[in-house]
Parts: structure tokens; sequence; C-alpha cells
């Protein structure tokens, strides 16, 4: 909102109106232009007293109404923007078009998104009207490296690229944040300075700054290709490969860390094929099934499948790399475990598979709503009302059911 006023008041959102048509615009074009202000998410055009509007972001949310009761003023257009066309902010054009998929994570204030080329958060403490996509740099103001692209990690304190080819792995452990799945070097992670993701440059001796895979005996480089990253057992990160498992027991800060591989023949087929457990543990759906890892297991080979006998049939008959996904939710509140096996499209029936924990069981099952019979994302919600939790699956159409 901008005021009328008898003075201009940048800080306050106030534009003057004690002068002519003309000065009262140029007042408003410079309100809306300030860092207090829109600050560049609407652009102002004028032409003597008559300011054209336009949103920076593309997408049919922007059409959004306008209103004014200052006298003399008259708001064209219907009184809204117009034309935005294509999708809202929250799918924005600016993430790659041919990206796989998009990963996300909350920490803290922010939603920090991947798409294995670029870099982009969303800050969630700004109001709805203000909420845009930013890459992962911006807002550090006068930080800006300028020639830093969104493909790049940039390190805040030495002023460096830290690792130019885009992740497509990203997890939260703890007070860091983990990337793993770079392009180019799809064996490495690394993890931020606890508790500050704009500071990626690791340092030896320094428990509390970024760590990563390569820069010391302790943080080896993985041999496999990393497909998964997920927090484990109580201060652990577990990377699992294609074909391979390692776990790493704590977070540097904390003391004494040991990395140490649980399984050279077993790994996870991709970043949501895992997920968390009871009594934090974890759950990974491998080529040959699923399996049910704790933290002090060391020796995790193919006959430790917990869908040994009972799904063996599906997984010998299923190629996975026909599937568009493969999603591990684990429900807390029914106790138990759904692995959704999806193909591509919504006019292909995929059969999928849910694990009673209290009886040891398996399930398997269809989706009969036929909008969303493949989901290929999975994400736990638990209401502040009544603290039961629940499970919201999205598809490949964009619908999200529970």
């Amino acid at each position: 909102t901008y005021t009328a006023h008898d003075s201009q008041i940048l800080g306050e959102r106030k534009f003057d109106r004690s002068g002519t048509a003309a000065q009262t615009a140029a007042s408003l074009k410079a309100c809306i232009e300030d860092s207090n202000g829109h600050n560049g998410t609407i652009t102002v055009a004028i032409d003597t007293a008559t300011l054209t509007l336009t949103q920076a972001s593309a997408g049919e949310l922007g059409n959004t109404t306008i209103t004014s009761n200052l006298s003399g003023a008259t708001i064209g257009n219907s009184s809204k923007f117009a034309g935005g066309t294509g999708a809202p902010w929250r799918v924005p054009n600016t993430l790659s078009t041919s990206a796989e998929r998009v990963e996300m994570v909350q920490f803290r204030n922010y939603a920090y998104l991947i798409d294995g080329t670029n870099y982009f958060r969303i800050d969630l403490s700004l109001d709805d009207d203000d909420l845009k996509l930013e890459h992962w740099w911006e807002l550090r103001g006068t930080d800006d490296p300028g020639t830093v692209t969104a493909s790049e990690v940039y390190d805040k304190t030495s002023g460096t690229v830290v690792r130019p080819a885009g992740a497509s792995r990203i997890a939260v452990w703890g007070a860091r944040i983990v990337l793993g799945g770079f392009a180019a070097t799809p064996n490495v992670w690394i993890a931020s300075k606890v508790s500050d993701p704009t500071q990626w440059n690791p340092l030896t001796n320094n428990a509390g700054f970024a760590i990563a895979g390569g820069n010391s005996p302790e943080y080896a480089v993985l041999g496999d290709r990393i497909t998964a990253l997920i927090p484990f057992g109580s201060t652990g990160l577990l990377l699992a490969g294609a074909d391979s498992m390692s776990y790493m027991d704590s977070d540097p800060v904390f003391g004494e860390t040991k990395m140490a591989q649980i399984s050279r023949e077993v790994g996870a087929v991709g970043p949501r094929a895992v997920c968390e457990g009871p009594e934090k543990t974890a759950y990974v759906v491998a080529n040959d099934g699923v399996y049910h890892i704790k933290p002090n297991d060391f020796d995790i080979n193919r006959g430790d499948r917990i869908s040994a006998g009972a799904l063996d049939g599906m997984f010998s008959r299923m190629e996975m790399a026909d599937l568009a996904e493969v999603v591990a939710v684990y429900n807390e509140s029914k106790g138990v475990l759904q692995v959704f096996l999806s193909r591509g499209t919504s006019a292909e029936t995929s059969r999928h598979a849910a694990y009673d924990i209290a009886t040891q069981s398996w399930w398997p099952f269809e989706i009969s709503d036929t909008n969303n019979p493949n989901p290929v994302c999975a994400a736990t919600f638990k209401s502040y009302a009544n603290g039961r939790q629940t499970v919201w699956l999205g598809g490949v159409t964009g619908r999200i059911s529970t």
C-alpha cells in the first residue's frame, strides 16, 4: 500500500501529492521502485502523469486487482494487472524446463530449490504478495557477486565459486544443508557451514565450517554416484549410491566423526526412494526390494531386504528405468510404509505396496484416483490442530491428494 502525503517519505511508502499531477506520479514511481517498496518486482515507466506498471515475474497469479481512492486518479485495464500467463511464481519459468525433477527443502525461513542445474530459494518470511524466486546469493545485498550464475554455489566469505555444476540431491542435516549428485562429479557431496547456507568453502581444522567429501581423510569422496541423502540415526547422515551405502555417524561439530561403508551391493534407486522410519531408522528402496536400515547396521547385503518373499515377483518384473519415480514415505500415524513404483503418465496403471510395520506384512495395491494414480513425490504433514500426521501425494499432472 502506498499513501498520498504532503511530502515524500520513501521508508514509509508515502508519496508527495502536493505538486502537479506529473510530480505526484514521479513521487509514486519513486516509492514503488524504492527498496522499501516493490524493489524491482514491479517496474515503472512514466509518461508525464501516466504510470505503466509491469510485474518482473511472469505468471497468472499476477493478474491481481489494483485499488485506489486518490482523487483525480484513474486506473486502466479494468483496475487490475493483466496478461499474466503460464506458470505462477510457485513454478517459475526460471527453473530448468528440461529438469528431471525439482527438489526442495525448508531451512528456517527459506525454501531451497534445486533442479540439477540451478539453485533458487524463497524467503518464506515475506508477505504472500512479495514472495519470489531468487538465486541463493541474491538476498545478500551488497555481497552480490555479479558474475555468478544461478547454476553456481558461491561462498560468501572467500568470494569464490565452490561448486559450479548444479546439484541434483539436497537434504537438511541438523543445522546444515547438504548437496550431492553434481553433474560433473556425481560422487561428491558438500555441506554448508553450521547455521549458514551462504558459507560453502570447506576449511580443515574447523568443525563448524563447511565440509565436503575429499577435503580430508575423514570425509572421503564416495566411489559410487550419490543417488540419495537423508539424516540418519541421532546425528548422522546416510549417503546412498546406486549400489552402495555409506554412513557418517555424526556432525563433526559434535566431536570425532567416522565415515563407514555399510553396504557394497545395496543402494537407493533415486532421491525419493529413501525415507526416515521409526526410532531413527531409514527405509531404502533398491533395485531388488526394500530394506530397513538401522544406525548399528554395518554389513547390509541383499538377503536383508524386508520385502523378501513378498515382493520378489513385483521387483523382478519391474524395470526401474521404465518408472517415472520411486517414492518411499513412512506414515507414522498408521505405522505403515508406502512404496510407490510410479509410471510416467496417468494413463498407465502402476502397482504399489504398503508395509504394515506391526504385522510385518506387505499389501500390494493400485490407486483408483484416475487423476493421480502414479505419485512422483510425497510429503508428511502434521497439523497444529490435532497433531495427526497425514501423507500428501503429488502426481505428474500437478494434482495433490491425501
